[in-house]
């Protein structure tokens, strides 16, 4: 009976233990996230746009402000889902752009509501050269 006891001690010990380690990474998560946020929008407010051949030799991670001529490929226009806004739940827009010079591209086109009864938006996006 005593053994018994003590092992579910031991085991809600090290449920909790492992419900706050969980805690703990996603606080980090958090402000990975954040930081993430702050670079995008640090480049965002420079608006120094990098031609996307020299965006795309440069050997560093993070982000760039590109500006680019192509065509979107018709397929696959991509939908991240479970994206937020606030209370509003949407998806975030991704289709490839052909560049004429360069390796294709994933172009973010923004952000859509997606309405209560979860019907897909059918984004139009450019045709043609852009």
């Amino acid at each position: 009976m005593v053994n018994r006891r003590l092992l579910l001690w031991a085991g809600a010990l090290l449920l909790a233990a492992g419900f706050g380690a969980l805690g703990r990474w996603q606080l980090h998560r958090g402000a990975e996230k954040q930081a993430m946020l702050d670079a995008a929008a640090a480049i965002l407010r420079d608006k120094r746009a990098l031609p996307l051949s020299e965006a795309q030799g440069r050997d560093r991670h993070g982000y760039d402000w590109v500006s680019a001529h192509g065509r979107l490929l018709a397929a696959p226009v991509l939908l991240l889902d479970n994206q937020r806004r606030g209370d509003a739940v949407g998806v975030h827009v991704l289709a490839v752009l052909r560049p004429r010079e360069g390796r294709p591209q994933l172009v973010d086109f923004g952000w859509l509501q997606v309405p209560g009864d979860r019907v897909m938006p059918q984004p139009q996006l450019p045709a043609g050269e852009i």
